[in-house]
């Protein structure tokens, strides 16, 4: 299960149309960073490194990380790997979800790195990112009105019921409550629970369905050949919708919305004109 950040084909030619490879950043204040990389292995940790040089000896490393979220202000978390000071180093550092709790499936990861040397110099790195995801499902995607679904289990005809049931939840919701989503909502459908809450750590072991309401994300499982399991997919779908677009809508810092509101408006929604 592993997956190096890769360089677009664009970015290649350049970097090599002046002499650096791909990864490679050069500062003014004489320290470079190549090789700089994340490695997934999903779902325990993502593994960062980075190979440093300087002409003084490089005293200070900060790995400046994080995932892209719905926030009350910039949030980002700091690391300092081990190393010897040299001219040249190794960086390494391990970001361990089971002591920090998962992050969703498909949540963009972002890292640059903080070095300084003897002289004073530093050097940021770019800001990079990947996504937080498996490799081992065949992931495929159907994209448009703002619901990217993504499935590996199932046909077509599978994922295209689950999408436009996903579409038509948000005109439902955007016609009874007046809410419409400020972004794309990501719904990765695992083809059974078992998948599912392998995915993430620490979550109830009842769980069909889960809205991670900062990411605009929803995960659930749908087996693919259970007729019956797809109508309730579809219903989790409208009720873990709801769950984002309410907290994206009511988001603050300085309170939430009660808890029997929220799983209201999400029944209210799964049972539509049914309710």
């Amino acid at each position: 299960m592993r997956r190096w950040l890769t360089v677009s084909s664009v970015v290649l030619l350049a970097a090599m149309a002046i002499g650096l490879w791909p990864g490679t950043t050069v500062a003014r204040s004489g320290i470079t960073a190549s090789r700089d990389r994340a490695l997934i292995r999903f779902p325990e940790k993502i593994t960062f490194k980075v190979e440093l040089q300087s002409e003084a000896e490089i005293d200070d490393i900060v790995l400046e990380y994080g995932a892209e979220q719905q926030t009350c202000g910039t949030v980002v978390a700091k690391a300092f790997p081990e190393f010897t000071p040299s001219q040249e180093v190794k960086a390494t550092w391990v970001w361990e979800m089971k002591k920090s709790g998962s992050q969703p499936p498909g949540a963009q990861i972002w890292w640059r790195w903080h070095v300084t040397d003897t002289d004073g110099n530093e050097l940021l790195t770019d800001t990079q990112t990947i996504t937080w995801l498996d490799d081992d499902h065949d992931w495929e995607t159907i994209e448009g009105d703002s619901i990217n679904l993504h499935w590996y289990e199932g046909d077509q005809p599978f994922a295209e019921g689950l999408h436009t049931a996903a579409v038509d939840a948000l005109a439902y919701i955007e016609e009874s409550m007046g809410l419409e989503p400020d972004g794309p909502i990501d719904i990765y459908v695992y083809g059974s629970f078992t998948d599912m809450r392998a995915s993430v750590y620490y979550e109830p072991g009842w769980t069909g369905g889960q809205a991670y309401t900062n990411h605009n994300i929803v995960i659930t499982a749908v087996p693919p050949d259970d007729a019956t399991s797809a109508a309730w997919g579809r219903d989790v779908e409208a009720h873990e919708l709801t769950h984002v677009l309410v907290h994206r809508y009511t988001f603050s810092c300085l309170f939430s919305i009660p808890t029997w509101l929220d799983e209201g408006l999400a029944e209210f929604v799964e049972r539509g004109d049914d309710g």
